[in-house]
């Protein structure tokens, strides 16, 4: 069998650098392209999302 590679700390770890990747890279948007936020928070909105519950 093999070994169990997702431990609490590897994940802990990969969610860290998730999250500073997608921070600097949300930020570069924001610096190239200012109203990419408020575009792409229409976007969302635009989804029509019916949960089964």
């Amino acid at each position: 069998m093999e070994r169990d590679n997702n431990t609490p700390k590897r994940v802990t770890l990969t969610l860290i650098f998730v999250i500073q990747f997608l921070g600097r890279t949300l930020a570069h948007l924001l610096v190239d392209y200012p109203h990419w936020l408020c575009e792409f928070c229409e976007a969302v909105r635009a989804f029509e999302y019916h949960s089964p519950d």
